[in-house]
């Protein structure tokens, strides 16, 4: 692994990018990648190399050092004297900040190619239990940026309208070969991971809460007060962290809660 400053340097014209990096090699092999799948960052390097081909560039080292004001500032000096000769395909003015000096970052045609160019990814099993461990982490120390929040009266009958009737399951109860795949799906998952303490004590305790009756008013089913929040999430799919805001309110599935006259 070497840590500097390099230069990706078109042979037949003497133009070249200008970059830095704590590891160079991988780095390079970020820039091929991007370059041989069309969505550089860099236009104008793209270009060039969609059009002529990577036979035409070489890859070069300035100089290796560690620490990253040392590195900002080699590549800085690079960057000055490119630009004072009309020779780099860098656009931005700012070894420090790669957005500085671009009149349009991101067009959309641009965006669209990065976005082709992701679809049909899909993260490992392995990188999605990595990630969950670290949310789960960063949770047990860190408050969600939402906690405390509540959402304004506008913004509910904004989320109500995209929710409503024409969402896809507006009115659709499941059905009970959908319940017995979830259920299988849930002690599946129960098997093979292990919930941290505090995640049980939320499920032990929206267990024991009594909820208030619920009517249905497309089926018209009635469900009296019962003291197990839990299975009632799972028989009418509410989420039991609204049950207790639900009320003169419909849900998605036609559930409303009783209210004592």
């Amino acid at each position: 692994m070497s840590s500097g400053v390099y230069i990706i340097l078109n042979i037949l014209d003497g133009r070249y990018y200008v970059g830095s990096s704590k590891n160079i090699q991988t780095r390079w092999g970020d820039h091929r990648r991007d370059l041989n799948n069309g969505v550089h960052h860099n236009p104008r390097l793209q270009n060039t190399w969609s059009k002529y081909g990577k036979e035409i560039f070489e890859f070069h080292i300035i100089i290796s050092m560690e620490g990253r004001e040392k590195l900002l500032r080699y590549e800085q000096i690079l960057l000055d004297i490119g630009f004072s000769n009309d020779a780099l395909y860098n656009i931005a003015l700012c070894a420090a900040s790669s957005m500085q000096g671009r009149s349009n970052p991101h067009t959309p045609e641009w965006n669209q190619k990065i976005s082709d160019s992701n679809k049909g990814k899909q993260h490992t099993q392995e990188t999605k239990q990595i990630l969950r461990m670290r949310a789960l982490e960063w949770y047990k120390t860190h408050e969600g940026p939402f906690k405390g929040k509540k959402h304004t009266e506008e913004t509910c009958y904004l989320l109500s309208l995209k929710r409503g009737e024409d969402h896809h399951c507006w009115g659709v109860p499941k059905t009970e070969e959908q319940n017995q795949k979830n259920s299988k799906a849930k002690l599946k998952y129960y098997e093979e991971n292990e919930f941290p303490e505090y995640v049980k004590q939320k499920i032990s305790i929206a267990n024991s809460k009594p909820h208030p009756p619920f009517y249905n008013i497309i089926t018209e089913e009635y469900i009296p007060v019962g003291i197990n929040v839990s299975k009632l999430s799972r028989d009418t799919g509410i989420n039991f962290s609204y049950i207790k805001s639900l009320a003169g309110k419909v849900t998605r599935l036609g559930w409303k809660v009783v209210i004592d006259s």
